[in-house]
């Protein structure tokens, strides 16, 4: 959790100086991730792809599960002329991703070489008045997470200890109902069962004496 931790808010701060969005990122990370790693990458060098890689795509202008597919051809395989949009100007095969994996060097650098491109295209989009709406959209989310924690904090922790009033666990962690909130809950509901009895019963008494509660109604009226 906690490396995970690190991670998000590592490509936050990437989101804030790219035109990128943090969603777009995590999510990019996350399809990268065990592709990433089988190829012999670290997770930083893993975040470096992503965050190079989700810029250039959208520097092309794609955008959301194309970004994905894309950067997940580039790691994983499955390159194809007609979808890999990315991996196609590139020069990009199969048999060349398999060969950077086997190589010295390695996959990660091999496509860092290869996007050095792309990675100044991204550089200038986020120059455009559409990277900077996606910048300036991305700072706002940011701020409002920051400032609204205190609030967000205490709700979480309010709820947490509403739960713990609900469930416990024993040691073996097995869950178990609050039997003392069980036993009221079931003294109401026995209780307005036995209201709605009365009732039933009494409906069923006027229902059969209606002739006498029709003149004792006109005698009152």
């Amino acid at each position: 959790l906690g490396i995970s931790q690190d991670m998000i808010r590592k490509l936050g701060d990437d989101a804030l100086r790219t035109a990128a969005s943090s969603q777009e990122l995590v999510g990019a990370f996350q399809a990268l991730l065990a592709p990433g790693l089988a190829a012999g990458m670290k997770l930083d060098e893993i975040r470096q792809l992503t965050v190079v890689g989700t810029n250039a795509v959208k520097a092309m202008g794609l955008q959301g599960a194309q970004v994905v597919q894309e950067l997940r051809d580039l790691v994983a395989g499955g390159i194809t002329a007609s979808s890999s949009t990315l991996a196609t100007p590139l020069g990009l095969k199969d048999a060349d991703i398999a060969k950077a994996k086997a190589s010295s060097e390695g996959l990660f650098k091999f496509l860092m070489d290869r996007l050095k491109g792309f990675e100044a295209a991204s550089n200038e989009f986020g120059k455009t008045l559409e990277g900077r709406i996606s910048a300036l959209k991305e700072g706002a989310t940011r701020a409002a997470a920051d400032g609204m924690k205190p609030l967000t904090d205490a709700i979480s922790t309010t709820i947490g200890q509403m739960s713990d009033l609900l469930v416990t666990f024993d040691q073996a962690g097995k869950a178990q109902i609050n039997p003392e909130i069980v036993n009221n809950l079931r003294g109401v509901s026995e209780s307005m069962v036995s209201i709605m009895q009365v009732g039933q019963g009494a409906a069923q008494a006027i229902w059969e004496n209606r002739d006498a509660v029709t003149m004792l109604a006109a005698g009152w009226a």
